[in-house]
């Protein structure tokens, strides 16, 4: 469901060197092409492909949520297998987020504004040093933004479904809190970071209960998937002055519509989708569809893995 370049197709081909290869460039091929396909590479025209698929066996995706392929029923429902590219953009994310929080923490978004109008005026700022930030998904991205605050001298607390990583996160996180038990905590935290899929569970979590409970200096950082977060109840948090600001990538309507009123809070920053960046060729997750296309051929497990249900 892309163009690879001469070398990444050449990659592929030794990879399986018995398959035949189809390149689609158009849904109306995708559609054609999928008929007969035992494997699919990447995302585009696939949803609107799937129906017409008669031998799928696995697609691999190209993107780290899968929420969008898990919308379709069929995806959800039947035996085929589906990886992601969990891994390949931990970093990325983690950096974005970090530039996020670092701007509102330290005023930067206020000092652009009065840029615009040659305006000089000091904030005071606080350090983040001995901070405390709560991390919600302590997976690839969680843990690099973990890393990165615990540089900062930030005390981390991370929200992970799997309790049995405890003795994994040990090392990067002053605690690891459950499912059942974070919200508990959210009073005591100055920053939050959504690092999340969103799933039938995540939808919403970060909701008017959630942002009710937090200081209201806290400082909220999204950049995993925008209905994370409700959008309705984030704005009564600020029109209720209890929350300080927010750094967000991602929205529940995307493109973030002009007239949206998130636009026109100085105290959020909005940035369209960055945390994972437009990319050319050669992109980063070809070796990775390269050695799941190896070990697919000689019946090996694959990598990334996607539990449907979990919807991860």
């Amino acid at each position: 469901m892309y163009k690879p370049d001469n070398r990444h197709f050449e990659d592929l081909k030794k990879a399986a060197p018995s398959a035949q290869f189809a390149i689609v460039s158009n849904e109306e091929d995708a559609k054609t092409e999928i008929i007969e396909a035992e494997i699919v590479l990447g995302n585009r025209y696939f949803i609107q492909s799937l129906p017409f698929a008669k031998k799928l066996k696995w697609m691999q995706s190209n993107s780290v949520g899968v929420d969008l392929i898990l919308s379709s029923e069929i995806m959800k429902e039947n035996q085929v297998i589906l990886t992601n590219a969990r891994g390949i953009y931990d970093n990325d994310l983690a950096d974005h987020a970090m530039a996020l929080f670092l701007t509102i923490a330290r005023g930067l978004h206020i000092a652009r504004d009065r840029q615009k109008n040659s305006f000089w005026e000091r904030e005071h700022v606080e350090s983040i040093y001995g901070k405390k930030a709560m991390i919600l998904g302590m997976g690839g991205a969680g843990r690099a933004i973990a890393k990165r605050l615990q540089v900062s001298g930030v005390k981390i607390y991370g929200v992970c479904k799997n309790q049995g990583r405890k003795k994994e996160l040990k090392n990067i996180v002053e605690k690891t809190l459950g499912h059942s038990e974070w919200r508990g905590y959210l009073s005591e935290m100055n920053y939050i970071f959504a690092a999340l899929p969103l799933t039938k569970d995540t939808y919403h979590l970060i909701g008017r209960n959630e942002l009710e409970s937090l200081n209201p200096q806290a400082i909220i950082v999204n950049i995993s998937r925008g209905k994370i977060i409700d959008e309705k109840a984030l704005k009564e948090a600020f029109t209720a002055n209890k929350i300080k600001g927010a750094g967000l990538d991602v929205f529940e309507e995307e493109p973030l519509p002009s007239e949206h009123w998130i636009w026109s809070e100085s105290r959020i920053v909005v940035s369209p989708h960055l945390g994972r960046s437009k990319e050319e060729p050669p992109f980063r997750w070809e070796g990775l569809f390269v050695k799941n296309l190896k070990r697919y051929i000689k019946g090996k497990a694959l990598i990334n893995v996607v539990d449907k249900h979990g919807g991860y």
